[in-house]
């Protein structure tokens, strides 16, 4: 199981942290997502052997939000 906390840009209301939340809950193999809108990051735990981390940020993307690296 591998855990990571990420640093969100452009969280701006509730709609934002649940459009985030269901696109991290969408890619295969996670465990857990969860989004702060007061922090601007979010925490997330996944099987490796069905997801890189590479989907994650993908799919964020997809969303129109990005990673602060």
């Amino acid at each position: 199981m591998e855990e990571r906390q990420v640093k969100i840009s452009d969280l701006q209301s509730k709609e934002d942290v649940d459009k985030v939340e269901q696109a991290l809950k969408d890619v295969w193999g996670v465990r857990n997502a969860e989004v702060s809108l007061e922090r601007q990051e979010a925490k997330f735990s996944y099987n490796e052997n069905s997801a890189s981390y590479d989907d994650f940020v993908q799919a964020l993307k997809d969303s129109g939000f990005s990673i602060q690296e």
